[in-house]
């Protein structure tokens, strides 16, 4: 990839300019900088697998080669920045930086119609351009950093004002809402406890999260390993409990069905008698609606109401409008048992 064009505003309006000798030779002067930035830093492997195999066939070994020179000195600069603060700001400034750099790769898009840089995973998967859109990470633009924290900022206030104290925990104790960590398949809830249930589990084939997830699991380890013990013994998301058809990891359909099964019994042994289990779903391929009913069978929940929905509102590459791709909520409550 060579840069080729600049783009500018001048009152409101986007302009572009053929990139001259002098935008030339301030990237020259990146890549300079680029040779100091340490080799740990970003350095985590792309592992092999549904998702994976697309950007490993172009040659990536390294999440760091996603990055041009310049992204890379300016994402190290702001980390470099960021770690030198202490508490919840290092822990939410980490977020906010993992998100802009899904918009400051070589894989991040510029969308023509809409005249904006779009996130490089926002079809949910690795997209490749044959030409890139490289923001600047400290203008107000979308996706850059100061965008992010404003964004950020507004989910807190959002959090502060609507759903209260929040708290991060393996159990529910006594918050206005917790999060709960724990895979889907160990939830530990009391017996008959919930009224409501609601679930947009993974969608069979559809998005590979892990994947995806390790990009900004390198952005994040390098900032919050002091916080977190996981960060400083994993070089890599734990998705070893993750619930997803990917055959290239040795999970299949069956896989897929059974933990999908586990998942929901112990959701289903949480909610009331009365309490309602939705589950909103999308998918093309009929073995994939079959094994969500065969899930939500063996579980003890039958489905009462099922509504068609009009999800994205734009083509998943993976259930693309035309195809029969069907996307639906399922309302389900425990069915009843005799005596």
């Amino acid at each position: 990839m060579e840069l080729f064009a600049v783009m500018y505003r001048v009152d409101e309006r986007d302009r572009v300019k053929a990139a001259d000798d002098w935008d030339l030779e301030r990237y020259r002067e990146a890549e300079k900088l680029a040779e100091k930035v340490p080799e740990g830093f970003l350095r985590l492997e792309l592992r092999y697998g549904e998702e994976t195999s697309r950007v490993l066939s172009y040659g990536y070994r390294y999440v760091r080669e996603l990055f041009n020179a310049r992204q890379l000195v300016v994402l190290h600069a702001l980390a470099e920045a960021i770690a030198g603060l202490r508490g919840e700001a290092r822990r939410l400034l980490a977020l906010a930086l993992s998100k802009a750099a899904a918009f400051s790769t070589v894989l991040t898009p510029y969308t023509y119609v809409a005249r904006k840089p779009e996130s490089s995973f926002a079809l949910h998967q690795y997209m490749f351009e044959k030409m890139y859109m490289e923001i600047n990470l400290l203008e107000r633009v979308r996706g850059s950093f100061l965008s992010s924290v404003k964004h950020l900022l507004e989910a807190k206030e959002y959090v502060r004002k609507v759903v209260g104290r929040v708290r991060v925990s393996a159990s529910l104790d006594g918050a206005d809402a917790s999060l709960l960590v724990q895979p889907a398949q160990e939830l530990e809830l009391p017996p008959s406890s919930v009224d409501l249930v609601v679930t947009d589990p993974p969608h069979f084939g559809n998005v590979v999260n892990s994947g995806i997830a390790d990009f900004h699991f390198a952005v994040l380890k390098h900032l919050l390993e002091r916080d977190f013990a996981e960060f400083r013994r994993e070089s890599s998301c734990r998705d070893e409990e993750e619930i997803v058809f990917d055959p290239m990891r040795g999970k299949g359909a069956e896989f897929y069905e059974r933990e999908l099964t586990r998942a929901f019994t112990r959701a289903a042994a949480a909610l009331k008698p009365e309490g309602l289990f939705v589950v909103v779903f999308r998918h093309r391929e009929k073995e994939a609606w079959e094994i969500l009913r065969s899930a939500l069978e063996e579980a003890g929940l039958e489905v009462v109401r099922e509504w068609p929905l009009d999800l994205e509102n734009y083509p998943q590459p993976q259930a693309k409008s035309g195809t029969g791709v069907q996307s639906a909520a399922l309302v389900c409550r425990r069915a009843y048992k005799p005596s």
